[in-house]
């Protein structure tokens, strides 16, 4: 799942109102942001070698999700602000999740987190 801040921002409001997939989502974002700075080694972008860090936060995400209901198993690789406006990142984020630790990745859908809306 590719994954914007302002997705992460939608996702929060909905969370805010109850809706667990939005608040797993924030959980898992909130999780990663924690890390970035503290992590060793240094996380890197996922389609770069450029360094994350707290002055340099991912402005984008890539979330591997497993086929089942434990959200902590998930994997969440972050992007640069130069690699997060590339055209076709979220392709090439799954390209690169192939290329490295799941080669059946696959785009999914982005959430909708409004009520009444499936």
């Amino acid at each position: 799942m590719f994954v914007t801040r302002v997705d992460v921002l939608d996702a929060y409001l909905a969370a805010s109102l109850g809706n667990e997939a939005a608040a797993r989502l924030v959980r898992l974002v909130a999780k990663n942001l924690e890390h970035v700075g503290t992590t060793q080694p240094t996380p890197i972008c996922l389609l770069c070698n450029h360094k994350l860090s707290d002055n340099h936060q991912p402005l984008a995400f890539v979330f591997v999700i497993p086929e089942c209901d434990d959200p902590s198993l998930s994997i969440c690789s972050g992007l640069c602000q130069r690699c997060s406006t590339l055209p076709d990142v979220a392709n090439r984020a799954v390209n690169a999740m192939r290329s490295g630790i799941a080669p059946d990745a696959r785009v999914l859908p982005k959430f909708d987190y409004q009520p009444g809306h499936a």
